[in-house]
């Protein structure tokens, strides 16, 4: 019977040699997991939490044990649960798996067919393998659905230099440069994988390497949780890229509605020209009951079906008869906008946040009384009923409002997109 684990995983894998050919095969399933699809590379590569699903499945850890460590997981895991220090119900410090990485990290150190740049390299493979591991399991958890890329775009926008992701600037940089912590010598862990002898220590390992991992996500979870709630926050990475017109330009003269008015239009009638993915992204960033794929249905809506057809034309599939009900909410809707920006000297259409967070409150207030916003508010209403998929009534309610919004912005924003 053995004694601890590294007896338990020497006798387990008693034919596993640690040399070139085989820590060429640990990098290569290390790279292949990071870039085992586009939703990996994405992430691996990128910055967002939780945007994009990445998982660590059952054929992941099969692989590990059939081809790199080439043993029997489920023997090697009866006797790792008979030693005293390992605790079943602890699922992380008592993982086969877990525990698997931390022995081959020993294992890669002790090998006398590697030179000390391969076994550092190869040490490497073997802890981000276990922090790949880490991290998708906690984000599985976390985010059963994709977050709001919005929202996600604007959480990275809002971190400090204090978070690790920040400086490093994505996630699989910043768990590399976690795993060179990890192996470094004179850390709290170096004395655990190099002897492994101290059954109590590497459980300690195994541990603090999740709870580190977790901590990194918290700290960030706990960011996007604010931010979401925040309009200002939520656009804040995107207003950076998108210049709205100035506030004298706007209240300058009457004849800019003329201009403004004409201008949007104009540019209604060409989908591609009036539905801009950043403004939509600012939108349903502000709208969090809103699902965003309804908002560009409803846009989308309005483009096919915007202006008046001649008598006689012959109407496609994609441009139906012509809803009369969207000239005249931009009508509406762009003459309330200038009256606001007139009268109230609080709001700035050079401060994206401070204007859609104006305008919404406005077009979401329960007991307006101005006819020129309740005719806004049923017009954008009919509109999005006709316009999008859905029939949840509260669904509805928020593309309406995220049509005005839309409005608004894309009239705004006529100098920036005509550059």
């Amino acid at each position: 019977m053995a004694k601890n684990i590294k007896e338990v995983f020497d006798e387990g894998c008693p034919d596993l040699k640690v040399d070139r050919e085989f820590i060429k095969k640990l990098h290569q399933y290390a790279q292949a997991f990071a870039n085992k699809n586009d939703d990996h590379i994405a992430f691996f590569g990128g910055t967002l939490m939780g945007v994009h699903p990445v998982r660590f499945r059952t054929e992941d850890r099969n692989r590990w044990f059939d081809d790199i460590l080439q043993a029997d997981d489920l023997a090697i895991e009866e006797e790792l649960h008979k030693l005293p220090a390992i605790v079943p119900s602890r699922q992380v410090s008592s993982d086969v798996m877990n525990l698997s990485c931390l022995w081959l990290t020993h294992r890669i150190y002790t090998s006398p067919h590697l030179s000390q740049k391969e076994k550092e390299d190869a040490m490497v493979d073997a802890i981000l393998v276990l922090q790949y591991k880490f991290i998708t399991s906690i984000l599985a958890h976390w985010f059963r659905y994709p977050a709001d890329e919005a929202v996600a775009t604007a959480t990275y926008a809002a971190l400090s230099k204090k978070f690790g992701l920040k400086v490093h600037g994505s996630w699989r940089a910043l768990l590399l440069a976690r795993t060179h912590d990890i192996l470094a010598k004179g850390t709290i862990h170096y004395r655990t994988y190099t002897n492994f002898n101290d059954d109590l220590a590497v459980v300690y390992m195994v541990n603090d390497i999740q709870g580190r991992i977790k901590d990194i996500l918290k700290n960030i979870r706990d960011v996007f949780e604010t931010v979401s709630k925040d309009p200002k926050g939520l656009i804040r990475s995107t207003s950076a890229t998108v210049t709205l017109d100035g506030v004298t330009k706007v209240r300058d003269k009457q004849r800019n509605f003329i201009i403004y008015r004409r201008y949007l239009h104009e540019v209604i009638t060409d989908k591609e020209t009036f539905i801009r993915d950043e403004l939509v992204d600012i939108v349903a960033s502000a709208m969090n009951a809103m699902p965003r794929r309804h908002l560009v249905e409803a846009l989308t809506y309005m483009a096919q079906n915007s202006g008046k057809l001649p008598s006689g034309t012959k109407v496609s599939q994609t441009h139906r008869l012509a809803d009369p009900r969207i000239d005249k909410l931009i009508d509406e809707t762009l003459t309330h906008a200038f009256a606001e920006l007139t009268t109230n000297r609080t709001t700035n259409t050079s401060d994206i946040g401070g204007l859609v967070a104006r305008m919404r409150s406005l077009y979401m207030a329960s007991r307006g009384s101005d006819p020129t916003l309740l005719e806004m508010r049923s017009l954008a209403e009919g509109i999005a009923a006709d316009g999008i998929s859905s029939r949840n009534g509260s669904v509805i309610a928020a593309v309406r409002t995220g049509i005005l919004l839309y409005i608004v912005l894309r009239t705004f924003t006529r100098n920036h997109y005509a550059k």
